[in-house]
């Protein structure tokens, strides 16, 4: 009876319409619940935001007006002296104007009034006096000689005719500055009833003075104040190492750019509010002007501070939403398993058929409903379709992979095609042009030989000489690259010295003109090798060859050094050395840097070719950067 009873709710739910309505209607108001609750969250969080916009304007305007009123003074101070100088324009006179100018204004770091070129000529180019602040005493001098012209505070105002605030620097004077205070100045320049300028004073604060007037408000316990000059520049902060670099010095524009727009905005000269990332933390910048500079100020407070308490409420209702949501969404799942779970194995398997996964089998069915007969219907489907495709997947596999042998074959036919043909073209050219040469030389000895002076001769035969040298070259390498093609090796029969054959290679280039050749050695002359002589003595010859003709008029080395196993022989140079692009293609046959040079792209890779039958390399040396370095192993049998 009891049973009875249980299964007849259970079978009521299985079909009751009135069930899944009010699970969906549960849905609707979790929904509607949440929605209410982020509203409520973003409306105080909005409250919260324009509290701290009021309270951080508030101590922005104040860290203003006391700035403002640090360069008031300084304005002021700097004005009303400005008459007195003009009318007492005297070398003693100036000294004392700037030490009471100092002396009656406490903030005022240091004052100096700096004449025109020649002003006293008794002086002179240079006069300019000097008082600072050091310690607690006041330091007059009349300042060394030095080319204050240049300098910012002088040329800006003399350049404009018209008073104005430097961005900050550093004076280093070892007598009486203070060496890496930095200072700003109120520069005003002394201009006579005329229009002329003829000298300027100016009036120093130190920034460290103004850092402190600002830091007193500190609306939150991590905010902090900043000031930018002109190119976005830091010229006060909390950190100094960050003195005189831009605000963005260091920042990936695609990862935060609003402290680009942080930088215009306040090198604009405008007022608002930003919200930016500083040293990794989100924050909220408030900046503003300072009137009659360039200069614009800023308050820097992060986000976690502004919004603490907001967050230690999140903190606490979160968790306990998410208690319920998970309470609930685990109530939901277990109803919804309930109905659907003879359906779920066959999603499953119809999902992985959809995404051709074939292979996966699923298992027989027992059930003798309809279910159970559409889960054996997609078990057979499931085999036919896997015989199929696996078919098809084969055939697809051998064509994909015949076709990528072919391109390639086809891609390699091209490239040598290509090679061939620019080789041809190249080798005709270089052979044409000496030729050409010969041929017009020896026309012009034939007809015209005894009206073309002796001097002229000996000039006409040398240039055929050295055109003959050019083709017996190119010759010789097409010789040599025939015999690669048809060699694997080479005969090593010839006990060598290291020394003797690097003299004798020298000697070749010993009546060269433009080339200086030094040859070191670390090695003991009677230290023999066992090599071929000629190949060997070919490769030393065309590196050397090389050097020469890449580096006209410039020291090429020969250099030999040993070890227990092989002898190196290093040729260095200081010409235009290889652009790190062609790097590793100069020892591929017909590979040339400069199209247009000399040579068939064929001295180097022989080079290397020789190298390895007989035994050892030749590479280039990357970390040289002062030309080419090329280093020839051959082993020390």
């Amino acid at each position: 009876m009891l049973i009875a009873k249980i299964k007849k709710p259970i079978s009521h739910i299985r079909h009751s319409l009135s069930l899944k309505i009010s699970l969906s209607i549960l849905l609707f108001v979790m929904i509607i619940f949440v929605a209410t609750i982020g509203f409520l969250f973003q409306q105080s969080h909005n409250m919260i935001k324009n509290e701290a916009i009021d309270r951080v304007m508030h101590a922005l305007n104040n860290s203003v007006l006391r700035v403002r009123s640090n360069l008031n003074e300084a304005e002021t101070a700097t004005n009303n002296i400005e008459w007195i100088v003009k009318n007492h324009l005297q070398p003693d006179s100036l000294l004392l104007y700037s030490r009471n100018l100092v002396e009656i204004n406490p903030n005022i770091g240091g004052c100096s009034i700096s004449m025109e070129p020649y002003f006293f000529k008794d002086k002179g180019r240079y006069f300019s006096v000097y008082s600072i602040q050091k310690n607690d005493s006041i330091i007059s001098v009349v300042e060394d000689e030095y080319e204050y012209f240049e300098r910012d505070w002088y040329k800006t105002p003399n350049m404009t005719g018209e008073a104005a605030w430097i961005d900050p620097y550093t004076e280093e004077n070892e007598d009486y500055v203070n060496i890496g205070e930095y200072v700003t100045s109120y520069s005003k320049p002394i201009i006579t009833d005329s229009g002329k300028v003829i000298g300027i004073i100016s009036t120093e604060i130190t920034m460290r003075k103004l850092m402190e007037s600002v830091s007193e408000e500190k609306p939150y316990p991590q905010s902090y104040c900043i000031m930018l000059g002109e190119q976005c520049r830091y010229i006060a902060h909390p950190d100094i190492s960050k003195l005189n670099h831009p605000i963005y010095e260091g920042t990936d524009p695609s990862k935060n750019p609003n402290i680009y727009a942080l930088g215009h905005e306040m090198q604009s000269q405008k007022k608002g509010m930003l919200q930016v990332e500083m040293d990794g933390k989100s924050c909220m910048v408030f900046y503003m002007p300072i009137k009659g500079t360039k200069w614009s100020i800023g308050l820097i407070c992060p986000e976690e501070d502004v919004f603490r308490t907001y967050n230690h409420w999140i903190y606490i209702i979160i968790p306990f939403l998410a208690i319920g949501f998970i309470a609930l969404l685990v109530l939901c799942f277990k109803s919804v398993s309930h109905f659907i779970n003879p359906l779920k194995q066959l999603s499953i398997e119809a999902r992985h058929i959809a995404k051709g996964e074939f292979d996966k089998h699923m298992p027989h069915s027992n059930r003798p409903d309809i279910i159970g007969r559409l889960q054996n219907s997609f078990v057979r489907m499931q085999q036919s379709l896997f015989s199929y495709v696996s078919n098809i997947e084969r055939a697809r596999e051998e064509t994909e992979q015949r076709n990528k042998e072919l391109t390639k074959a086809n891609q390699l036919v091209k490239e040598a095609d290509q090679k061939k043909a620019a080789f041809i073209q190249d080798m005709s050219h270089q052979i044409r042009t000496p030729l050409n040469i010969i041929n017009g030389f020896a026309q012009v000895m034939r007809d015209e030989f005894r009206l073309i002076p002796t001097e002229e001769i000996a000039a006409i035969t040398t240039t055929m000489s050295e055109n003959l040298f050019h083709l017996n070259r190119m010759i010789n390498m097409l010789i040599a690259a025939s015999y690669l093609e048809g060699h694997s090796t080479i005969e090593q029969i010839d006990d060598v010295e290291c020394n003797q054959i690097a003299q004798e290679v020298a000697s070749n280039f010993e009546d060269a003109a433009s080339f200086e050749l030094h040859l070191e050695s670390s090695i003991e002359d009677k230290l023999f090798i066992r090599t071929n002589r000629v190949h060997l003595f070919k490769i030393l010859y065309e590196l050397l060859y090389n050097a020469k003709r890449f580096a006209p008029g410039k020291p090429v080395l020969l250099k030999l050094s040993a070890n227990a196993n092989d002898v190196y022989f290093v040729i260095e140079d200081h010409g235009p050395g290889i652009n790190e692009a062609y790097q590793p293609t100069i020892f591929t046959l017909f590979s040339k840097v400069n199209e247009f040079s000399e040579g068939l792209g064929l001295g180097l890779p022989i080079c290397k070719q020789f190298a390895k039958l007989l035994g050892g390399d030749l590479n280039l040396d990357t970390t040289y950067k002062d030309g080419a370095r090329f280093v020839l192993r051959i082993p020390n049998e």
